[in-house]
């Protein structure tokens, strides 16, 4: 069996497969790429042969990829970046840099963090383009990161352990109760809490709640009424009921302005929430100028 010579594919073959998969379309992919369908078409059957897979195949109006395709997209993502990088000049300049900054954010890092930093980038970087993600789970952080799929995240550091991410504390967290004054009122004690309603965040199927697991340790555990996946979700929907929310006070900056807080009635620990990248974007200029700038614009709380 003919075996595929590595040293064959090259950046623009492993792009022009990330476009089509992207787009799910040859001439949206041609477009992107400002291609003709034609070179497109001849690319993708090169790549078809290499692999010995279709790759691709029509449905609809567009293309669907195979088993063997979605298996090749992480792969060809990581390769793209290291290329990116190797090839790239240590030296940054913010006012000649027309390329994408992906960020990993939820509402309050939005707020506080990434509203400033976008008002200050049009100054220092008036052509790039600022690409936003919600940031999921824990683990979807982190392979984000991993991927290339984010150039930083912030996120609670405390939830991301894993290996070749590093961070730099931006804000400490202490938690807090949150509740509609009009409609509910403060947990007396902690079976008050817990039989009260609560609404919660589920950040993923991967997301553990350190909330849960501390009252599981006291052997207690608090009514679950309502979960949903983002924050401003939640700061709509328990206003106008007595449900109660349990989260970093900081909150109280951005979606949940209007509600009161109280202290947890037990003594639980402060964490983090920090700005993250991975190990390979350390030592890269615009990487370094992005995080640090961040750092630099975000808003103080107190």
């Amino acid at each position: 069996m003919e075996k595929t010579d590595y040293l064959d594919i090259d950046g623009r073959q492993l792009r022009l497969l990330l476009s089509i998969y992207e787009t799910g379309s040859l001439t949206q992919a041609a477009k992107s790429l400002d291609m003709n369908q034609s070179t497109v078409s001849y690319w993708l059957e090169r790549l078809r042969y290499r692999f010995k897979d279709p790759l691709f195949i029509r449905s609809g109006a567009g293309v669907i990829p195979t088993q063997r395709a979605e298996s090749l997209i992480p792969q060809a993502k990581s390769l793209l970046h290291a290329l990116k990088t190797f090839s790239q000049n240590d030296e940054y300049t913010p006012s000649e840099d027309n390329g994408t900054l992906k960020i990993a954010v939820n509402s309050v890092e939005r707020d506080l963090v990434v509203q400033p930093l976008l008002s200050k980038a049009r100054e220092v970087a008036p052509h790039l383009k600022f690409e936003i993600h919600a940031t999921g789970s824990n683990h979807q952080v982190a392979q984000g990161l991993r991927d290339g799929d984010f150039d930083i995240a912030i996120f609670p550091s405390e939830m991301v352990s894993a290996d070749g991410i590093m961070q730099r504390r931006l804000y400490t967290l202490e938690n807090a109760v949150f509740y509609d004054p009009e409609f509910g009122s403060p947990p007396k004690n902690l079976d008050d809490y817990c039989n009260a309603q609560h609404g919660v965040i589920s950040l993923g199927s991967n997301a553990q709640s350190s909330i849960d697991s501390a009252l599981a340790k006291m052997g207690t555990k608090r009514n679950v009424s309502l979960v949903v996946s983002d924050f401003d979700t939640l700061a709509i929907l328990v206003k106008g009921s007595d449900i109660l929310v349990t989260l970093p006070k900081i909150l109280k900056l951005s979606c949940f302005k209007d509600f009161q807080t109280t202290p947890l009635p037990w003594e639980y620990p402060s964490g983090t929430l920090a700005i993250l990248w991975h190990t390979r974007q350390h030592n890269a200029q615009r990487n370094q100028f992005w995080r640090n700038l961040a750092y630099e614009v975000k808003r103080e709380f107190n």
